[in-house]
């Protein structure tokens, strides 16, 4: 699956892993450098709406409990 965030187009595959912390959906997997420091793309609702029509597998994390690490089932 292809999906835009911003300028750029990421090939989405189900080893990718997006992280969800209530605010915002981030692509975690892959990160862009920019100048001096990378950028972790953070998906619109048009994008988040193109990745909610697929199942979540949840993935163990050592980030807080409050947030969700999780792959999508392609």
């Amino acid at each position: 699956m292809i999906l835009k965030i911003g300028r750029y187009e990421y090939e989405i595959t189900s080893s990718d892993v997006f992280i969800d912390n209530g605010a915002c959906i981030q692509l975690l997997s892959q990160k862009k450098f920019k100048h001096w420091y990378y950028i972790t793309p953070v998906l619109s609702k048009k994008a988040i709406e193109q990745i909610n029509k697929f199942e979540r597998i949840p993935r163990e994390h050592k980030y807080t409990s409050n947030v969700e690490v999780f792959s999508l089932k392609l």
